[in-house]
C-alpha cells in the first residue's frame, strides 16, 4: 500500500521534481551542443547545473531528518494532548478515542518506516 505524503513533505517533493525537471533539461541540451547544435539563450541555463546538482542532493539528504523531525514533533504534540474524560451525553466520546489510538499508532508506525514507499 502506497502512502500519501502530507502537505510539508509534498512541499519538498514537488520541489525536488521541478529541480531535476531543470536538469533534464540541461542533459538534453548538452547533448544538442555534442551533436553539433547549436543554443542561443539555454547556455546560461547550462551553467548553473553543478548548482543545480548540489541543491537536489541537498534535499533529497534533508527529506529523511525532516520526516523524522516531523514525526517527533507530531508525537509530541499528541502526547500532550488531554485525553477527554467519558460522559454520558457525550456520544462523541468514543470515536474521540479511536481516532487518538489511530494517530498515535500512525506517528509510532511512521517513525519506524512502516508503510513508506521508496521513490
Amino acid at each position: 500500500m502506497e502512502t500519501k505524503e502530507g502537505p510539508i513533505l509534498s512541499v519538498l517533493s514537488k520541489r525536488l521534481h521541478a529541480l531535476r525537471k531543470q536538469q533534464n533539461c540541461i542533459a538534453q541540451m548538452e547533448e544538442f551542443v555534442a551533436a553539433g547544435k547549436t543554443l542561443s539563450q539555454e547556455k546560461e541555463a547550462m551553467h548553473s547545473k553543478p548548482v543545480l546538482a548540489a541543491i537536489i542532493d541537498e534535499l533529497e539528504r534533508l527529506r529523511a531528518p525532516l520526516a523524522a523531525a516531523l514525526v517527533e514533533e507530531l508525537s509530541t504534540i499528541f502526547a500532550l494532548l488531554p485525553v477527554p474524560r467519558p460522559s454520558r451525553t457525550s456520544s462523541s466520546f468514543s470515536c474521540t478515542i479511536s481516532i487518538m489510538s489511530f494517530t498515535r499508532i500512525f506517528v509510532s508506525c511512521s517513525m519506524r518506516g512502516v508503510g513508506r514507499h521508496s521513490s
